[in-house]
């Protein structure tokens, strides 16, 4: 029977324990805060892919359902522990495959008329918990910007306290539709932007969100307070904006570069762009390195631009923001999430610092 198997450490260690393919032979696997021959001792956990039509890949988790009947990958959770040296490890890894295939053995020779429970998304170990950051990403330079419980390190722009509209929610952050007062574009007369306390230069920012219907919001960065204090309205950033929203019910959608995932009013998204319902989960990632930047949703680079480039200058000269000579300045700026007056949720932000540029 084919066979997936998989060596992993439990969620929040440094080593990466070696995966096991269908022929016994360690897979590829990346060791992080290590070294060979490190002396570590670790909890982990073998899962075991297989099923009556369809397996697991070698070397990957089980798909996230329940039937067995359908042909879905099973798990089987054998807890082991090992000490030694990461040599030794890979040795007792591939022995440990024996012991999976009689175990998958058994379950095959009972008939697929058995249901058992494959593991569902959030008892994998590398389901992502949200609001955390895995050790990969911590190895990497990652920072959160949101615990999921308070605003700590957030103001409102202009402000030295938090907006009331602006709240943690089921580990989420949510703002609230106010129903107020707004301008010809939609947004609150005064404005009422959340700013992070930090600034920053080059970049890789993270993010999930997701829109009521007809809801309208964004995340901006390149922004100066001081400068976006200068134009009405005054509580709202002027810069860069990552449009979030409801593409079919607002009217913004219809202009291709103020969908959601554009450079807002500057560059559409292409045609790799996987937007998802409305009510549900988006992720998202802003890359800012130099005059490079990038936007991405769903794990698709879906708009990308250089500053100072033809292109650049004359979608920023057709632009809103022609009349700002500075609004497209390189500088070190504030991430800032946008009060569009809708209600829109935003969990997992997540920061990587590329260097220590001081612009």
């Amino acid at each position: 029977m084919p066979l997936g198997s998989r060596l992993h450490c439990d969620a929040g260690f440094d080593q990466m324990m070696p995966r096991v393919s269908t022929d016994g032979k360690p897979a590829a696997s990346r060791a992080r805060g290590g070294s060979a021959g490190r002396l570590y001792t670790r909890t982990a956990s073998m899962y075991i892919g297989s099923g009556c039509a369809n397996v697991a890949d070698a070397g990957t988790y089980p798909a996230p359902t329940s039937r067995f009947l359908a042909g879905a990958p099973t798990m089987i959770v054998i807890p082991i522990r090992i000490s030694g040296t990461s040599t030794f490890a890979r040795r007792v890894a591939t022995q440990h495959k024996v012991v999976a295939a009689m175990l998958v053995g058994a379950v095959a020779t009972a008939g697929c008329g058995h249901r058992i429970r494959a593991a569902p998304p959030d008892m994998r170990p590398d389901a992502a918990v949200p609001n955390t950051l895995t050790a990969a990403e911590r190895a990497d330079g990652w920072t959160l910007l949101f615990d999921g419980h308070t605003l700590q390190g957030w103001r409102g722009l202009g402000y030295a306290t938090i907006p009331p509209q602006w709240t943690v929610v089921d580990g989420t952050i949510r703002k609230t539709a106010t129903n107020g007062a707004v301008q010809a574009d939609g947004q609150p007369l005064e404005g009422g932007d959340l700013l992070t306390d930090k600034t920053y230069g080059d970049f890789e920012l993270s993010w999930d969100w997701k829109v009521t219907p007809g809801a309208n919001s964004g995340v901006k960065y390149n922004v100066s307070e001081k400068l976006s204090m200068s134009v009405p309205p005054t509580h709202a950033a002027k810069g860069f904006e990552y449009q979030m929203l409801d593409d079919d019910l607002h009217p913004d959608g219809k202009l291709p570069n103020h969908r959601a995932g554009a450079l807002y009013d500057l560059i559409a998204p292409n045609a790799l762009k996987q937007l998802h319902p409305v009510g549900a989960w988006n992720s998202s990632r802003i890359v800012f390195v130099g005059n490079h930047g990038e936007h991405w949703l769903n794990g698709q680079k879906i708009v990308e631009f250089d500053l100072g480039t033809p292109q650049m200058n004359a979608a920023l000269a057709a632009s809103k923001y022609h009349t700002m000579p500075w609004f497209a300045t390189r500088r070190r700026g504030h991430i800032v999430l946008q009060d569009h007056d809708d209600e829109v949720y935003f969990r997992n932000i997540k920061i990587r610092e590329i260097d220590n540029d001081r612009r």
